[in-house]
């Protein structure tokens, strides 16, 4: 059935089958000077923008925009939850200080820092993935305030902001995270399979010492 010839709502449901939902998502970040891994601790975050830059080219009367180059954003923001110990988020802390401990006032290597294998994947909802994004040569650059207040009970929260060089994109069909064969870091052609992962020190859980198991 053609997309533009739906009428009533019968042929809505019809087409529509399924839609995606928020909340069926896995974020997976290795912590890039041990084995752990934070996964289920992330409590919302976005899927990355993509933007083509276009030019201006005059023809006698007429604006003509030509597409040009291609635009990441560059920065991820992910919401996570505190573990009763803040192990998760002293973590985030340590690792930026290999970007810069400011104790000596020294930068650390790119190579120190920043990493490849942060992924998010969108389920759908029987824990298959649907598309899946690679951060390439990401780090995080703030960590963000914790609220505290005697008239809250709701679980405490921070936010963990990130930067990038660009992403990855995947499919059905399974993941290849192999950055030297991409032009501009995009690969329609590969993506995961059903609902596995294997990044960092894997994903199992996060290692015991975060202090939970799963």
């Amino acid at each position: 059935m053609a997309l533009d010839n739906i009428l009533n709502l019968s042929d809505f449901l019809g087409v529509i089958n399924d839609i995606s939902r928020p909340y069926l998502f896995l974020v997976s970040i290795p912590f890039i000077d041990s084995d752990d891994v934070v996964t289920c601790f992330a409590r919302s975050t976005t899927l990355p923008e993509y933007k083509i830059n276009s030019v201006e080219v005059a023809f006698q009367t007429q604006k003509l925009q030509i597409a040009s180059t291609a635009e990441f954003s560059h920065e991820w923001e992910v919401e996570f939850l505190v573990d009763s110990g803040h192990s998760i988020r002293n973590k985030f802390i340590g690792w930026m200080a290999l970007a810069y401990d400011p104790s000596i006032q020294r930068n650390g290597a790119p190579v120190e820092y920043k990493t490849d294998n942060v992924q998010i994947q969108q389920l759908d909802r029987t824990a298959n993935t649907v598309v899946a994004y690679g951060f390439v040569g990401l780090y995080p650059d703030t960590v963000g305030q914790i609220t505290l207040s005697h008239e809250e009970d709701k679980p405490e929260t921070f936010p963990v902001n990130f930067r990038y060089d660009y992403w990855t994109m995947g499919g059905a069909g399974g993941v290849n995270l192999d950055i030297g064969s991409f032009f501009i870091g995009i690969d329609l052609s590969t993506g995961f399979t059903g609902g596995s992962l294997t990044v960092g020190g894997g994903i199992g859980g996060i290692a015991g010492s975060l202090g939970i198991s799963f």
